[in-house]
């Protein structure tokens, strides 16, 4: 996992740390959501609490731990990883009864979408398609 290649933009556009207000830039969530994401232990962060008055809060994130929550997020795992290799593994066994170009019923049985929401993928270039 090479952070630094994978996110050399985040990294030389924030500090070394970062407040949950940048937290939420980043991951592309609102503030509650990243506060709740530290809450869970998702992103590492120390609280300074301010001792004129308990209600404030000034948090501080490291940008790596933030960036290896997003890596972790976006899968962006090795290809021969336990977790890509099971993943792979699953799919395979649950869609070999599909053939190799689906129509829009085969995905409607895959994803449970119906048709309309599938061609709308199709006409905003979300899936690859062409007419029989």
């Amino acid at each position: 996992m090479n952070l630094k290649n994978t996110y050399a933009t985040i990294i030389d556009a924030y500090p070394k740390f970062i407040n949950q207000k940048q937290v939420s830039e980043i991951c592309g969530f609102t503030p509650k959501t990243a506060r709740n994401a530290q809450n869970q232990g998702l992103i590492k962060g120390t609280v300074k609490h301010d001792p004129s008055n308990p209600l404030l809060r000034e948090y501080s994130i490291r940008l790596m731990d933030v960036l290896a929550f997003l890596y972790r997020r976006e899968c962006r795992e090795e290809p021969d990883s336990p977790f890509i290799l099971g993943m792979r593994q699953y799919y395979e066994e649950k869609f070999k009864t599909y053939p190799d170009l689906l129509d829009v019923k085969n995905i409607e049985e895959m994803t449970g979408f119906r048709s309309a929401a599938i061609t709308n993928w199709i006409n905003k270039h979300g899936l690859f398609a062409f007419k029989r």
